[in-house]
């Protein structure tokens, strides 16, 4: 019997049906949205602005301002998080331990990747890091879900992947329970740190996340990375809050 029946035979026995219309799923591309549904998350036309003031920026890079105070070098956001089924599928996904739908919120920021023409670009120097959860939480949710869009993203492009390269400190207030932005800014710092110098050395690096608010999370891990030693620091979220 061919492997690919046995898809076939759970969609028989337990339908999928889309996060959207509710129509049963078959053979579409997605997991849980249909061909017509994914086609109406619209993505980033481009990645043009600083991540932490908002002016326009080439290329999503932090602008020489914000460039002083902050780490993270660029930020690349994939879809608009005012799509109500945008955040539909990151609230699922985050608090209702839907862990398959993080590979659909992967297979549309690999589109994003191929719409802005970067991904050709993404060459072996690159790795590609999740951002960590600490063990409390880990434990809780039973997966993170930006290492299961790293899984997927690893095998798209001609990156290398670091699963464990980051830590996070347990104890802290979750980012979701902090509302003003300096709280935020300030709740995560030295919450992140980098558990092998020496892979990370010269390497440029892609850290990868479902969704950014203020970019604490992100810039922490960058201050991580860089302080082990790393050239380059590039934020890439689903969305953006």
């Amino acid at each position: 019997m061919p492997d690919n029946i046995y898809p076939l035979i759970l969609d028989i026995i337990f339908p999928r049906y889309c996060l959207s219309c509710g129509v049963i799923l078959w053979r579409e591309e997605f997991v849980y949205l249909c061909d017509n549904c994914a086609q109406k998350i619209k993505l980033n036309d481009s990645p043009a602005r600083c991540a932490f003031c908002h002016a326009d920026s080439k290329n999503g890079l932090t602008c020489r301002v914000c460039s002083r105070k902050y780490d993270l070098d660029a930020l690349l956001v994939a879809a608009y998080y005012e799509n109500p089924l945008v955040q539909k599928m990151i609230k699922l996904v985050k608090y209702q331990f839907a862990y398959t739908i993080a590979d659909d919120i992967a297979k549309l920021m690999d589109k994003y990747l191929l719409k802005i023409k970067i991904k050709g670009g993404l060459d072996k120097n690159f790795l590609l890091v999740p951002v960590p959860l600490d063990k409390k939480r880990r434990a809780w949710r039973g997966f993170n879900q930006s290492e299961i869009i790293c899984d997927f993203l690893s095998k798209q492009i001609p990156c290398n992947y670091a699963k464990n390269i980051l830590a996070k400190k347990s104890g802290l207030t979750p980012q979701v329970h902090v509302a003003e932005r300096n709280s935020r800014l300030a709740n995560v710092v030295g919450a992140f740190g980098c558990l092998d110098t020496e892979l990370v050395k010269n390497k440029n690096i892609l850290l990868v996340d479902d969704v950014a608010t203020t970019c604490a999370t992100l810039n922490d891990c960058a201050r991580a990375l860089k302080s082990a030693g790393a050239r380059y620091v590039a934020g890439f979220a689903f969305a953006r809050n």
